[in-house]
């Protein structure tokens, strides 16, 4: 399936620019972490969502999509399970944002930072910059400043460098992501 860009399709999820894909209705939004569906009983009910609510419904998106569902769907039972159900951990969300930076930074030595993943984590603005909207996607943040906090930890932990305005993974990083379960070492997007 593919998604092209529609100007005047908003992410029903989270508002915004959103992207839906020819003949169907599969949207996308970098903010819900790439492909849905939504059916009509719903998509007049996900403004009521609290951005937390948001947060945990997109994390439930990810997790499909990383198990093979191409564009899940939202049912009025997925978002009943995710309003009920409890934030990540703190650390979950650390683990999620380590491996959507991981993804980002593919193709890169270990040595080598990458400038445009950090300036987007460091100073993008969360309504349009899509690294930044995808991290807080993964990492189940409601804000920027939740993101930011997740990558001091990781630096803490030593998993990241973030000196210079770029970032990179370090070997400990790759390391903690390979004893991952489930891995999930490639987020799917679009």
């Amino acid at each position: 399936m593919m998604i092209v860009d529609s100007p005047g399709c908003p992410c029903l999820l989270w508002g915004g620019h959103g992207r839906m894909a020819n003949s169907t209705r599969c949207f996308g939004s970098n903010r819900a972490g790439g492909k849905y569906s939504i059916t009509p009983d719903v998509a007049n009910t996900v403004g009521d969502l609290t951005d937390e609510e948001k947060a945990r419904l997109t994390t439930a998106l990810i997790d499909q999509r990383t198990q093979g569902v191409e564009c899940p769907e939202v049912t009025p039972q997925l978002v009943e399970d995710t309003k009920n159900k409890r934030p990540l951990s703190c650390n979950k969300r650390a683990e999620r944002l380590l491996q959507y930076i991981a993804s980002k930074t593919v193709g890169r030595s270990l040595l080598e930072g990458d400038y445009r993943v950090g300036r987007s984590l460091l100073e993008g603005d969360p309504s349009y910059d899509p690294i930044l909207q995808g991290a807080m996607a993964w990492s189940e943040s409601i804000d920027k400043e939740r993101v930011l906090a997740l990558v001091e930890r990781l630096a803490q932990n030593g998993w990241i460098d973030n000196s210079a305005n770029s970032i990179r993974v370090t070997i400990e990083g790759h390391n903690h992501i390979e004893t991952l379960d489930p891995p999930c070492r490639n987020p799917i997007g679009f």
